[in-house]
């Protein structure tokens, strides 16, 4: 018995009508996906609606069910299919590897299985938790259907999928996408490689704190004081990275915005058609932590990243929670590097 929410989620480019989502039992029961109706917050972006209380235990999943209509590419599906049973288990009896705000080991547990909706209807599992989220080593794919009525309220006065979807959109313009995200680019996404995160610090006085990794197959992980901690063993993309560190009296709190274009193209230069050669993602910081360069080194290559955002703030460790000061920013208004996919 576990502590486990249930969620659903689907790329900011696919917004989805969730028509029914559940998580099956053994015994035959099951338990429902609550919230809005629409899904269109991003990868593994759901939070669950419904308050279950801090004493909440079940048993776990194994089996799911999902009805939704996808407004990008204008048609409907329907799956039912097994879960990958055995990795939910071991996740969830061993957590992973987290920590306190002070440092201290702490094992984090995770409490959310959310299934991911993808085009064409293919399916990803994703399992959450505080500072980590994975993706599966999992996916299944749904079957289009051409009966209207297995998707129909009875409040709804349309008669047809295409009347539906119509209406609808007149009501909520924003699930008008005039182009259906491409699966291909989300499989790109989904890639992983063998490579390391590594800040190099100039000053070698520099005492690294926090940093949060989140990547393009919307896998996120937080850590504490650990500059070549690998809690995913082979990472896809790095979509944004944020890290803390302390220098001089002071706090620096640096943020990462890479580029979708350049890191697609990158990776497939360093890493060829062998995805699991070692390589390192560099990320070194100057004397003075105003100035940065990243680079991804594979076999003895170095591939300078030169499109990355980025914005450094410093703060005295005298008085953190005062106004920040910005050092460095090397773009203008808002950060334009975003994954359009994601």
């Amino acid at each position: 018995m576990y502590y486990w929410e249930p969620e659903v989620s689907t790329s900011k480019a696919n917004p989805i009508e969730n028509i029914d989502v559940s998580y099956f039992f053994e015994d035959g029961s099951k338990l429902c996906v609550f919230g809005s109706a629409f899904t269109n917050l991003g990868l593994s972006k759901w939070g669950c609606f419904n308050d279950y209380g801090k004493d909440w235990k079940i048993n776990l999943p194994t089996e799911v069910g999902a009805k939704w209509i996808s407004y990008a590419e204008k048609k409907a599906y329907i799956i039912y299919t097994e879960l990958p049973i055995e990795q939910i288990k071991y996740n969830f009896e061993n957590g992973y590897e987290g920590y306190t705000r002070e440092g201290k080991p702490e094992k984090g547990m995770y409490k959310s299985i959310n299934l991911c909706l993808l085009p064409k209807g293919e399916v990803g599992l994703y399992l959450k938790g505080s500072s980590r989220t994975i993706l599966l080593d999992w996916s299944a794919k749904g079957e289009e259907s051409q009966d209207y009525e297995l998707f129909r309220s009875g409040k709804n006065s349309a008669k047809t999928l295409e009347e539906h979807i119509s209406n609808t959109i007149k009501l909520n313009p924003e699930l008008d996408i005039k182009e259906a995200l491409s699966l291909d680019l989300i499989h790109k996404y989904f890639e992983r490689f063998n490579y390391k995160i590594k800040v190099d610090f100039e000053d070698k006085k520099s005492i690294m704190k926090w940093h949060t990794c989140d990547f393009s197959n919307a896998e996120h992980t937080i850590a504490y004081n650990k500059d070549e901690e690998q809690s995913i063993k082979y990472p896809s993309r790095m979509k944004y990275f944020k890290n803390i560190w302390d220098c001089n009296g002071y706090q620096y709190t640096a943020y990462f915005y890479f580029n979708e274009d350049e890191m697609l193209r990158v990776f497939d230069e360093a890493y060829g058609d062998d995805r699991m050669q070692k390589g390192e993602l560099n990320i070194f910081v100057s004397k003075y932590n105003n100035l940065f360069e990243i680079s991804l080194n594979v076999g003895g290559e170095s591939h300078v990243l030169k499109k990355t955002e980025i914005r450094v703030f410093r703060d005295p460790l005298s008085d953190l929670n005062g106004e920040s000061e910005l050092m460095y920013k090397n773009y203008e208004n808002d950060h334009q590097n975003i994954f359009k996919g994601e």
